[in-house]
């Protein structure tokens, strides 16, 4: 259910495979909690969302390629990737190698190494809790760092429309698997975790400040800071949602100690 795989059960996870699911959805389950791949966030299964959405693997379509790319919000980054290098489309190579769908970033304005995924969305189709669909701009999605309007709306991305330049196709894959290899050289991808646990301060960096008091490496109840990135956490064994909270307050009560820096969370943990 997410990449950190802490064990627990979801009592009911209902899977989206059309516009009408999703409208079927809305009317039937007054609460829900709409999950992408879970790269970026981890469900408490004792938590108050009992019921989990997600698009089914199949909601991935390509629905338009020129004079703008456009796909359903279920496609994943590596089939984003591989459409882009077909129709030789470059922009969205720095997020290779991220587990990721096309709505997750999307609503969580993914980014990193200066780029966020923001920079190349012309307009974003919802659907809204009547069951409406509409598209919104970039303006109206009021992307910020690491934010946008859908983390505090019940709207739900259906499709993203991108704006992305040409480029050859040996081109992009060669830049796909340059930033596959950064990433793969400075973040535990082949472990438990679910990517950045905390936001970067203004003008710093969470895991500068959290290596700088010796934390790399501590383990604590089944959870382990990563010893190839600080803002990483990995899942060693046997770590519960609690024990998952209880670390995060330990690590950013330390920061807060040292440096006077609240750190904001960028993982999603769904109480």
């Amino acid at each position: 259910m997410h990449s950190f795989q802490l064990g627990g059960v979801i009592e009911c996870v209902l899977i989206v495979e059309s516009e009408d699911d999703m409208r079927e959805v809305f009317e039937s389950y007054p609460q829900f909690y709409f999950l992408g791949r879970g790269s970026n966030t981890v469900l408490n299964p004792n938590g108050a969302h009992s019921t989990v959405v997600k698009f089914s693997n199949d909601y991935s379509r390509v629905l338009a390629t020129s004079p703008y790319l456009v796909v359903e919000a279920g496609m994943t980054v590596a089939q984003l990737l591989k459409v882009c290098e077909t129709h030789h489309l470059t922009g969205l190579e720095f997020s290779a190698g991220v587990p990721a769908s096309v709505g997750g970033m999307t609503v969580m304005n993914f980014g990193c190494w200066g780029w966020s995924i923001s920079d190349n969305i012309r307009r974003v189709k919802v659907m809204t809790p009547d069951g409406s669909l509409k598209w919104l701009t970039v303006a109206e999605c009021e992307f910020g760092y690491r934010s946008s309007v859908f983390q505090a709306d019940s709207m739900i991305v259906m499709a993203v429309e991108f704006s992305l330049d040409s480029r050859q196709g040996d081109e992009i894959k060669h830049m796909i698997r340059q930033h596959i290899y950064e990433r793969l050289g400075s973040q535990p991808l082949r472990g438990r975790t679910f990517g950045s646990v905390f936001k970067n301060p203004e003008g710093d960096f969470a895991g500068r400040l959290i290596e700088s008091l010796g934390l790399k490496g501590l383990e604590r109840k089944g959870i382990r800071v990563s010893l190839q990135h600080a803002n990483f956490f990995e899942h060693i064994g046997g770590a519960s949602f609690d024990d998952l909270v209880n670390m995060v307050h330990y690590i950013s009560e330390q920061v807060w100690a040292a440096y006077s820096i609240r750190l904001e969370l960028e993982v999603q943990l769904v109480t």
